[in-house]
C-alpha cells in the first residue's frame, strides 16, 4: 500500500508493503507487544536491507531480549547488530533523560547532531523508531514531551528521516493519546498508515516564546 505522506523522496516501511515518503513523523499506536515488536522488527529490516541507518529505544522489553530476537529473525542482523554506525538498540533513559530528567533543548541537539552525522557525513538515510512508555515513569522533564514532538514537525519534513513514535493504548490515558494524535501528522493503527484528521500547527504545543511562534507563522503562514 502506497500513502501520500509528506511528498518527499519515497520508502518502503518494511510492515505489509507500507509506502510513505522520508520526512514523515508517525504516531503508531499499539496493544499488544506482539504488535509492537512485528512492527519495529520489519521496520528495522527493510533500513538494514537499505543500508539506512537504524535506531531503536526499546522501553517496556529489554534491549538485550530484542537484539536476540532481531538476530533469530534475520541473518543480515548478526552481521550489523554490533556495527554503531549501521544499529543502534539504546534504552530510553540513554537516548531521552541521560543526566535522570527529560531536556527538550538537550534532546533537540541530539536530533541535531544525529543527523548531522548519519545523513550529512554518513549519507545514510534516518530510521527512528522509539517505545514512549518510558514517559509513565515521573521522569523530570516529562511535562514538556508533547512539545518536543510537536517540534519535531518542523525539523522532520524534508529531511531523510521516518520517525515512528509507538504509544501504548493500554498504558496511557485518552487525553493523552488525544494530544499525540495533534502533535503527529500521520497515524498508524493496526498496521494502516493514515494521515492524522487531529494534527494542529506545531506552535500549538511548543514551548517557545511569543515571539518566536509569531516568526514562524509569518515564515509558514500557518
Amino acid at each position: 500500500m502506497s500513502y501520500d505522506t509528506a511528498g518527499f523522496t519515497p520508502m518502503k516501511l518494511g510492515y505489509r508493503n507500507t509506502r510513505c515518503h522520508w520526512g514523515t513523523h508517525i504516531a503508531c499506536l499499539y496493544q499488544t507487544e506482539k504488535e509492537r515488536d512485528s512492527l519495529v522488527s520489519a521496520f528495522l529490516s527493510r533500513g538494514l536491507k537499505d543500508d539506512d541507518f537504524l535506531l531503536y529505544c526499546p522501553a517496556e522489553r529489554g534491549i538485550e531480549s530484542f537484539r536476540k530476537s532481531l538476530i533469530e529473525g534475520s541473518p543480515e542482523f548478526r552481521l550489523h547488530i554490533d556495527e554503531p554506525d549501521r544499529i543502534r538498540i539504546i534504552s530510553a533513559e540513554e537516548a531521552y533523560y541521560p543526566d535522570g530528567q527529560f531536556s527538550q533543548e538537550e534532546m533537540d541537539q541530539t536530533v541535531h547532531d544525529m543527523y548531522e552525522r548519519q545523513y550529512s557525513e554518513q549519507h545514510r538515510n534516518i530510521r527512528v523508531a522509539t517505545d514512549m512508555t518510558w514517559a509513565l515513569e515521573g521522569i523530570p522533564g516529562n511535562e514538556y514531551l508533547v512539545s518536543f514532538e510537536a517540534e519535531l514537525n518542523l525539523f522532520i519534513p524534508n529531511r531523510n528521516i521516518v520517525a515512528i513514535c509507538l504509544y501504548n493504548l493500554n498504558e496511557f490515558s485518552n487525553e493523552f493519546i488525544m494530544k499525540i494524535l495533534k502533535t503527529h501528522p500521520y497515524t498508524m493503527i493496526r498496521g494502516i498508515l493514515t494521515r492524522s484528521s487531529y494534527y494542529e500547527p506545531p506552535t500549538r504545543y511548543m514551548n517557545i516564546s511569543e515571539h518566536q511562534k509569531h516568526n514562524y507563522q509569518q515564515t509558514t503562514g500557518i
